[in-house]
């Protein structure tokens, strides 16, 4: 068991590398979701910041700073990353939060305290779909080349 003193830069390279039967694809949402919080921490002058220390404001502050975080992987134009992103980064951050109330480092997960509004939500998508018709016409010489059901 970890002290709640500990810093959180240092719990999150500990929780980041943790392997308790993770996908890969959950390792590199955590390694992106600390180097995030590194960014944001150093920009805000908060790298002393523990565990123990963290509460409503410093998460409000977080989400904040991802809807306008700088995308660092496109070199050629300066762009903020995607929403999607920012809510990949905000899930991971809540659940190495998660993962220090169980760990007995956080009596409570600030995160929680947050009503949904504030956070960053994915947008749905708008999706439109080809009609039966617009199917046919397109799809009609390749169905009727590939298919022997009566229907077609």
């Amino acid at each position: 068991m970890r002290k709640s003193s500990t810093l959180l830069l240092d719990y999150l390279k500990d929780y980041e590398i943790a392997q308790t039967g993770v996908s890969e694809k959950t390792l590199k949402n955590r390694h992106d979701m600390r180097l995030k919080v590194e960014q944001f921490v150093t920009e805000s002058n908060q790298q002393l910041v523990s565990v123990a220390n963290l509460d409503v404001e410093f998460c409000r502050g977080f989400i904040r700073f991802l809807r306008t975080a700088k995308n660092t992987r496109k070199k050629k134009e300066e762009s903020n990353i995607s929403v999607g992103y920012a809510a990949t980064i905000q899930t991971s951050f809540n659940g190495a939060l998660n993962n220090a109330v169980r760990e007995g480092m956080l009596k409570a997960n600030p995160m929680k305290a947050i009503n949904a509004k504030e956070k960053v939500h994915i947008p749905d998508s708008a999706r439109e779909f080809l009609t039966l018709d617009e199917l046919k016409l397109c799809c009609l010489p390749s169905v009727l080349t590939y298919s022997r059901h009566p229907s077609c």
